[in-house]
C-alpha cells in the first residue's frame, strides 16, 4: 500500500454540470490507456463543509492510491463543483489544493438538467412528496443556479483565467462522439493516436429510465447488490418498481408555465453564454424558444 506522501494530486476535474451527462463522459475518458479515474465518481471534496480537516483531505487522497505510475492524467469528476453560490467558492479551494488542473465542463439544455436534476432530486426524497416542480422552482434557486452555466464558468475564470475550462455540450456529445472525445483529448494535451475513439455511443437511458433506476437501486443501500444491480436491464427494474409499494413516488410533470419559469430564469444568462460559445448552443430548445 503506498503511503499517503507518495499519493498523487488529480490533475484534472470534470466539474459538472449535475444530470448533464458527467457519468458518460467520465466512462468514455476513463477508457482512454494515459487516463486514471477512481471507482468513486461525485467524491465531492470541494463542496465539503469539512473540506480543510487533515482526515477530509487525507480520505479525498486515498481515492486515488491504485493510480499507475505512469498514468498522464489522474482525475475524478463531481457534479457539484458548479452549483456557485450555494456550495463555498469551489474555485478556490481547488486551486488552494490542487494548483491549475485542466477542468472539463460539460453543458446540456439548461432547462432540460434543471426538470432533470429536479426529477433526480425528487426521488432521492430530497423533495416532499406533494411538491411541484413550480414550487420547487420557487424555494430552491440552486435549480436555476447550476443551470446558468455563464454564471459558473466566470467563477472558474475569476480563479484561473478565461480560458482555463474545456467546454462538452451532452448534445454535441451524442451526435459525434469521436469529435467531442477527441476535442477533449487535444485539450488534455493526449496524441491523437494513442487512442481510437467511438463514432456511436451505448444506448443512454431516458430521464424516466433513469429515475425508474434511482428507485429500484436506492432500496439496495450501497456494496455489492447495488453494483450488481446497475446491470439489470431497465425492463426488470421497471416490473420490479410496479411491485413494490416502496418505489411509487410518481415524479411531477413538467408544466408549460414550469418550463416558462424555467426558461425566463435562465434566459440573461444564455446571452452572455452564447457570447462565450456562439452558435454550439443554438442547438438547445431553450436557446430556439428565447430567439
Amino acid at each position: 500500500m503506498r503511503k499517503l506522501q507518495s499519493l498523487p494530486n488529480p490533475n484534472f476535474l470534470i466539474i459538472g454540470s449535475k444530470k448533464s451527462g458527467s457519468t458518460l463522459l467520465y466512462e468514455m475518458l476513463g477508457e482512454h490507456p494515459e487516463i486514471w479515474l477512481p471507482e468513486e465518481k461525485e467524491p465531492g471534496y470541494f463542496i465539503d463543509p469539512d473540506w480543510q480537516r487533515p482526515e477530509c483531505w487525507e480520505a479525498y487522497r486515498k481515492l486515488f492510491r491504485s493510480a499507475p505510475a505512469e498514468a498522464t492524467w489522474i482525475g475524478e469528476a463531481s457534479t457539484g463543483y458548479t452549483t456557485a453560490p450555494h456550495n463555498g467558492n469551489t474555485p478556490e479551494r481547488i486551486r488552494e489544493r490542487l494548483g491549475r488542473p485542466k477542468l472539463i465542463y460539460i453543458l446540456r439544455d439548461p432547462v432540460k438538467r434543471a426538470i432533470s436534476n429536479f426529477e433526480h432530486s425528487f426521488l432521492h426524497g430530497f423533495y416532499p412528496a406533494d411538491i411541484t416542480l413550480a414550487e420547487a422552482i420557487a424555494n430552491d434557486r440552486i435549480l436555476i443556479d447550476t443551470s446558468c452555466y455563464a454564471m459558473q464558468l466566470d467563477a472558474y475564470a475569476a480563479v484561473f483565467g478565461d480560458d482555463a475550462v474545456h467546454v462538452v455540450i451532452f448534445e454535441e456529445l451524442l451526435r459525434e462522439p469521436r469529435l467531442v472525445l477527441e476535442a477533449a483529448a487535444k485539450y488534455l494535451e493526449l496524441s491523437p493516436e494513442d487512442h481510437e475513439w467511438p463514432d456511436a455511443l451505448p444506448t443512454v437511458n431516458s430521464g424516466r429510465q433513469n429515475a425508474v433506476s434511482v428507485q429500484v437501486d436506492g432500496l439496495l443501500g450501497q456494496g455489492l447488490m447495488r453494483r450488481l444491480a446497475r446491470k439489470v436491464p431497465i425492463s426488470v427494474k421497471e416490473l420490479v418498481r410496479s411491485r413494490l409499494p416502496g418505489v411509487q413516488r410518481e415524479i411531477p410533470a413538467a408544466t408549460e408555465q414550469d418550463i416558462a419559469a424555467l426558461t425566463q430564469g435562465v434566459a440573461e444568462d444564455l446571452v452572455q453564454l452564447h457570447e462565450r460559445l456562439g452558435p454550439r448552443i443554438d442547438l438547445w430548445p431553450t436557446v430556439t424558444r428565447l430567439s
